[in-house]
């Protein structure tokens, strides 16, 4: 089986090199808003040129046409991915589940839950967006380069979504692995009393068993709760900090615009790119357990 595993995903390889390629170009592309926005407030504007204006918006609409086809290649790229692995391994995952059962180990269905996981990461949102978090230092990198006081500004905006994210992490963990146990063990009794409810009935122990069902369920209802209450907590506190962090650099390129230290083309550049750095971070927030 670890053969059969190793091998799968090693024929997945080239895919996700081509997924990584993909991103490359498509985060590249993304810095075309910035640009072209720092193009018309320092040149256009000033020149007052209207060619000039229409063959920097015929570019950039280029670009962006070009982002946009890359962007659903790799979408379809990785959800193509994502189903050739699961219908690669689903027999064997089905045969290993068995054999479980055979032993006597309670990992039985929930391998096929678990690949069936490893599916939907692969081709959904959070698997293109650890190809796009690489290219968060390169953005804070960029925002250096128009002034070092906007670098400082994302570099702490960066370290806080980041920190956000392994706080989410850590307070998530615990009640989400207790409830994820227990409900596993509900399964299992559940699946006992249906294979015997003939027995269960005539000897009347529905009615106790239906109410430990309800007790149990409810206590892993409140694991579930408390992990969700704390990760929402983390995630609204992450989008507030993106806003505030938005502002903060708004604030300083204006700041540096008065003191003649910047251009109001870079000051809107390096917000429209601190915003791109930090979409990254908060998406991993809200799909780091699933990443897990």
């Amino acid at each position: 089986m670890r053969h059969s595993l190793q091998d799968a995903v090693s024929r997945c390889r080239a895919g996700l090199a081509l997924a990584a390629l993909f991103s490359i170009v498509i985060n590249l592309l993304m810095l075309t808003g910035s640009l072209y926005m720092m193009q018309v407030y320092d040149r256009v504007m000033p020149a007052k040129s209207v060619a000039t204006l229409a063959w920097l918006t015929l570019i950039a609409g280029g670009a962006l046409t070009l982002y946009g086809v890359l962007d659903w290649c790799r979408a379809r790229l990785l959800l193509r991915l994502a189903s050739w692995l699961e219908d690669r391994l689903a027999a064997m995952v089905y045969a290993g589940a068995v054999e479980s059962a055979l032993a006597g180990s309670g990992y039985r269905a929930e391998a096929l839950r678990d690949l069936m996981l490893v599916r939907g990461f692969l081709g959904g949102a959070g698997m293109a967006g650890l190809f796009d978090l690489p290219w968060v230092p390169l953005y804070v990198a960029a925002i250096y380069a128009l002034h070092p006081t906007l670098g400082h500004v994302a570099l702490a905006a960066g370290a806080a979504l980041g920190g956000l994210a392994l706080l989410n992490d850590l307070a998530t963990r615990a009640p989400l692995q207790a409830a994820s146990t227990e409900s596993m063990r509900q399964l299992r009794r559940a699946d006992a009393a249906f294979r015997n409810a003939e027995v269960i009935d005539a000897m009347g122990l529905l009615p106790p068993l239906a109410r430990r069902w309800a007790c149990d369920n409810g206590a892993i209802l409140d694991r579930q709760q408390a992990a969700g209450g704390r990760g929402a907590l983390v995630l609204s506190l992450s989008k507030a900090l993106r806003q505030l962090f938005q502002v903060a650099m708004l604030a300083a390129g204006a700041w540096l615009v008065v003191e003649g230290a910047l251009t109001g083309g870079a000051m809107i550049a390096g917000s429209i790119i601190l915003g791109r750095a930090l979409a990254p971070l908060e998406q991993a927030i809200g799909t780091w357990r699933q990443a897990v």
